[in-house]
């Protein structure tokens, strides 16, 4: 790829067709091609929302956070809340040192040991597929895997009493604002959990399962991805909840072989002579290779030779293109000035959406809901008999119409009471 010239040979990865590691994403900027990027494998690299396919991060949010745009979803029922530590980081439990999932005790700083995300808990990171497909030209309609061969607690924390929840996120965006459609699928600890919405925000409804703990015990993902999914969100939280103590500590989640699997063969676009094998090469040719790489590397990649900053670029150019940049560069500070200059009368509204009947929560907690109340004027006020509003909105203008009605006289005895208090000082009641 563009990069091999940046890459140690250590760094470098064999990937069979139709796997993309994504630990291997890190270090690529977006707009690499995919080719390129999963070949490239530092150790302990961090991910950023710069990384290729990194659309959103996250670390010590809380309670709910957005997992993609204009999607926001509650971890608080696995134990999300405000610490953190470190960064999400390839092969590596964190930047100190590598993935290990033998379920025996080893040292926090061992070097590269297994492939993978490490990703202490209360860190979160969204993959934009649409973005991964594109870098790898992958067909629009092609169904992925997201598997994990062991996912849990480092071996470094191995007996520490450490505790973590990892979930896996599969959505898409929501079709239209009033639709709550974007959650394709739920799983915690490798199980698939219910996934319900209340007030816009999604959430895991219904039993978790037990915390992974220290103790050498892992679980597996293993998650269909329909073509429609556009985000895959992966969110490691510290299980034991609690205000007095750290409830993080050595919470050092990792996701061993944490990879997306898609049918290779499907996605080839035209037919294509087989290169050889490294092995059927001579050294003479092998050599070559190496060389042609590292030429073109140094050319074209964003740290090489031809990888100036678009700033640098014009003072380097002469003649008829350093004028043509020069025009173009005025003629667009002079429409930025002019667009600055346009002033927009702006004023509040409200557009009245379809609106939806709400449960009613039991004791005010939003995951104990009773039945649904429908919308209507409070019977204190229709003699004791509710009467549900027929509604093709909000219910705003019928709550309007009810209270403004000739039907109901408590609206002019208020207004009444108010005159007069303001006429004579004190209301009649």
């Amino acid at each position: 790829g563009d990069n091999f010239a940046f890459v140690s040979a250590n760094d470098r990865a064999t990937v069979e067709p139709g796997t993309i590691p994504l630990g291997n994403l890190f270090d690529d900027k977006k707009g690499a091609l995919l080719a390129s990027a999963v070949v490239s494998d530092p150790f302990r690299s961090e991910a950023s929302t710069e990384s290729l396919g990194v659309v959103r991060m996250a670390h010590g949010w809380g309670s709910d956070t957005q997992i993609a745009e204009g999607i926001q979803f509650n971890f608080k029922s696995i134990g999300s809340d405000s610490r953190q530590h470190g960064e999400i980081t390839n092969d590596g439990w964190s930047a100190e040192g590598g993935i290990r999932t033998q379920g025996m005790k080893c040292s926090p700083s061992i070097g590269r040991t297994e492939p993978g995300i490490g990703m202490h808990a209360n860190a979160l990171m969204t993959l934009d597929l649409d973005e991964i497909r594109r870098a790898g030209l992958i067909p629009a309609g092609q169904p992925m895997t997201f598997k994990v061969d062991r996912a849990g607690i480092n071996d470094d924390s191995f007996g520490a009493g450490s505790s973590v929840h990892i979930a896996v996120l599969v959505s898409k965006p929501h079709r239209k604002d009033s639709t709550f459609d974007a959650i394709i699928a739920g799983y915690v600890d490798g199980q698939p959990a219910q996934v319900a919405e209340n007030d816009t925000v999604y959430y895991f409804d219904g039993e978790i399962p037990e915390p992974i703990e220290a103790d050498g015990r892992f679980v597996s993902f293993d998650v269909p991805i329909p073509a429609d999914a556009r985000y895959l969100t992966i969110a490691a939280t510290g299980a034991q909840i609690s205000e007095s103590e750290n409830t993080i500590s050595s919470d050092h989640a990792v996701l061993s072989n944490a990879r997306l699997m898609y049918d290779a063969a499907a996605t080839q676009v035209a037919e294509v002579k087989d290169a050889p094998a490294v092995e059927e090469l001579s050294d003479e040719e092998n050599s070559q290779r190496q060389t042609n790489a590292t030429l073109l590397s140094e050319l074209f990649d964003d740290r090489g030779v031809l990888g100036l900053p678009a700033d640098q670029i014009g003072s380097l150019l002469e003649g008829e293109p350093a004028e043509a940049l020069a025009a173009m560069s005025k003629e667009l500070e002079s429409r930025k000035k002019s667009s600055d200059a346009i002033k927009v009368t702006m004023a509040h509204a409200l557009n009245d959406g379809t609106g939806r009947d709400l449960k009613i929560y039991l004791a005010g907690d939003p995951k104990k809901q009773g039945e649904v109340a429908q919308r209507g004027f409070p019977a204190i006020f229709t003699s004791g008999k509710r009467q549900a509003f027929d509604s093709h909105g909000s219910g705003r203008r019928e709550l309007a119409e009810a209270i403004a009605s000739a039907d109901n006289p408590l609206t002019a005895r208020v207004m009444v009471n108010r005159v007069w208090a303001g006429h004579f000082g004190s209301g009649i009641v």
